[in-house]
Protein backbone atom coordinates (compact mmCIF):
# COMPACT_ATOMS: atom_id res chain seq x y z
CA UNK A 1 0.00 0.00 0.00
CA UNK A 2 1.46 3.37 -0.90
CA UNK A 3 1.75 6.28 1.51
CA UNK A 4 -1.09 8.28 -0.07
CA UNK A 5 -3.59 5.41 0.23
CA UNK A 6 -2.55 4.87 3.85
CA UNK A 7 -3.00 8.59 4.57
CA UNK A 8 -6.46 8.55 2.99
CA UNK A 9 -7.53 5.52 5.02
CA UNK A 10 -6.29 7.20 8.19
CA UNK A 11 -8.14 10.41 7.31
CA UNK A 12 -11.36 8.50 6.63
CA UNK A 13 -11.02 6.82 9.99
CA UNK A 14 -11.11 10.22 11.71
CA UNK A 15 -13.76 11.59 9.39
CA UNK A 16 -11.86 14.28 7.51
CA UNK A 17 -11.36 12.75 4.07
CA UNK A 18 -13.98 13.58 1.53
CA UNK A 19 -14.70 13.21 -2.09
CA UNK A 20 -16.08 15.97 -4.22
CA UNK A 21 -18.76 18.18 -2.82
CA UNK A 22 -21.03 20.02 -5.18
CA UNK A 23 -19.35 22.84 -7.08
CA UNK A 24 -19.67 26.39 -5.86
CA UNK A 25 -20.91 28.93 -8.37
CA UNK A 26 -23.74 29.10 -10.83
CA UNK A 27 -22.79 26.28 -13.21
CA UNK A 28 -25.79 24.14 -12.20
CA UNK A 29 -28.21 27.04 -11.88
CA UNK A 30 -27.08 28.70 -15.11
CA UNK A 31 -26.21 26.22 -17.85
CA UNK A 32 -24.47 28.98 -19.85
CA UNK A 33 -21.89 29.59 -17.13
CA UNK A 34 -18.41 28.38 -18.13
CA UNK A 35 -17.22 25.26 -16.31
CA UNK A 36 -13.94 26.96 -15.36
CA UNK A 37 -15.90 29.52 -13.29
CA UNK A 38 -16.98 26.79 -10.86
CA UNK A 39 -14.92 25.69 -7.89
CA UNK A 40 -14.76 22.03 -6.93
CA UNK A 41 -13.60 21.22 -3.42
CA UNK A 42 -11.27 18.30 -2.64
CA UNK A 43 -8.99 17.26 0.18
CA UNK A 44 -5.26 17.20 -0.47
CA UNK A 45 -3.11 15.06 1.76
CA UNK A 46 0.25 16.85 1.42
CA UNK A 47 1.51 20.38 0.78
CA UNK A 48 2.36 20.76 -2.90
CA UNK A 49 4.40 23.00 -5.15
CA UNK A 50 2.32 24.90 -7.68
CA UNK A 51 3.41 25.71 -11.20
CA UNK A 52 2.71 28.40 -13.78
CA UNK A 53 2.32 27.35 -17.39
CA UNK A 54 5.14 29.04 -19.31
CA UNK A 55 5.79 26.74 -22.25
CA UNK A 56 4.52 24.04 -24.55
CA UNK A 57 4.46 21.14 -22.12
CA UNK A 58 8.11 20.26 -21.67
CA UNK A 59 8.86 19.81 -17.96
CA UNK A 60 11.77 22.26 -17.92
CA UNK A 61 9.38 24.99 -19.08
CA UNK A 62 7.34 24.92 -15.90
CA UNK A 63 8.20 27.43 -13.21
CA UNK A 64 7.24 27.17 -9.55
CA UNK A 65 4.37 29.38 -8.50
CA UNK A 66 4.21 28.80 -4.75
CA UNK A 67 2.61 26.33 -2.34
CA UNK A 68 -0.80 24.75 -1.90
CA UNK A 69 -1.15 23.60 1.69
CA UNK A 70 -2.60 20.23 2.62
CA UNK A 71 -6.29 20.29 3.56
CA UNK A 72 -9.54 21.32 1.90
CA UNK A 73 -8.84 23.19 -1.37
CA UNK A 74 -10.79 24.28 -4.42
CA UNK A 75 -9.93 23.47 -8.02
CA UNK A 76 -11.28 24.67 -11.36
CA UNK A 77 -10.46 21.85 -13.76
CA UNK A 78 -7.82 19.29 -14.79
CA UNK A 79 -5.66 18.33 -17.77
CA UNK A 80 -3.43 15.41 -18.65
CA UNK A 81 -0.33 17.36 -19.68
CA UNK A 82 1.70 14.18 -20.20
CA UNK A 83 4.26 15.52 -17.72
CA UNK A 84 4.79 12.81 -15.14
CA UNK A 85 5.13 13.98 -11.56
CA UNK A 86 6.45 11.57 -8.96
CA UNK A 87 6.34 12.69 -5.35
CA UNK A 88 8.84 11.69 -2.67
CA UNK A 89 6.59 8.77 -1.64
CA UNK A 90 6.51 7.22 -5.12
CA UNK A 91 3.00 8.38 -6.12
CA UNK A 92 2.92 9.28 -9.80
CA UNK A 93 0.50 11.03 -12.16
CA UNK A 94 0.38 12.94 -15.46
CA UNK A 95 -2.89 14.70 -14.55
CA UNK A 96 -2.68 18.25 -13.20
CA UNK A 97 -5.38 20.39 -11.57
CA UNK A 98 -5.77 24.15 -11.80
CA UNK A 99 -6.28 26.21 -8.65
CA UNK A 100 -5.24 29.37 -6.83
CA UNK A 101 -2.45 28.53 -4.38
CA UNK A 102 -1.90 29.63 -0.79
CA UNK A 103 0.97 31.89 -1.86
CA UNK A 104 -1.43 34.18 -3.73
CA UNK A 105 -0.79 32.85 -7.24
CA UNK A 106 -3.87 32.46 -9.46
CA UNK A 107 -4.57 29.84 -12.13
CA UNK A 108 -1.62 27.63 -11.19
CA UNK A 109 -1.27 23.85 -11.52
CA UNK A 110 -0.67 21.11 -8.95
CA UNK A 111 -0.11 17.43 -9.57
CA UNK A 112 -2.96 14.98 -9.04
CA UNK A 113 -0.68 13.08 -6.65
CA UNK A 114 -1.77 15.44 -3.84
CA UNK A 115 -5.46 14.45 -3.96
CA UNK A 116 -6.98 12.02 -1.46
CA UNK A 117 -9.14 10.58 -4.27
CA UNK A 118 -8.11 8.94 -7.52
CA UNK A 119 -5.28 6.58 -8.24
CA UNK A 120 -1.88 6.35 -9.82
CA UNK A 121 -1.87 7.95 -13.29
CA UNK A 122 -5.63 8.50 -13.20
CA UNK A 123 -7.79 11.58 -13.59
CA UNK A 124 -9.37 13.14 -10.52
CA UNK A 125 -12.93 11.80 -10.21
CA UNK A 126 -15.58 14.46 -10.73
CA UNK A 127 -13.24 17.32 -11.69
CA UNK A 128 -13.99 18.57 -15.23
CA UNK A 129 -11.37 18.86 -17.95
CA UNK A 130 -10.06 22.33 -18.75
CA UNK A 131 -11.02 23.65 -22.17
Amino acid sequence: MNIRRAAVRAAVAVGVAGAVLSPVGSAFADAAAPAAASKYYYNTWITADSYHWVGNGHPHWWKTGGKLFAGRNYFYCQNDWGIRHTDKYGNTNTWWAQTDDDSGNRKVWVSATVFTVGGQNERIPGLPDCY
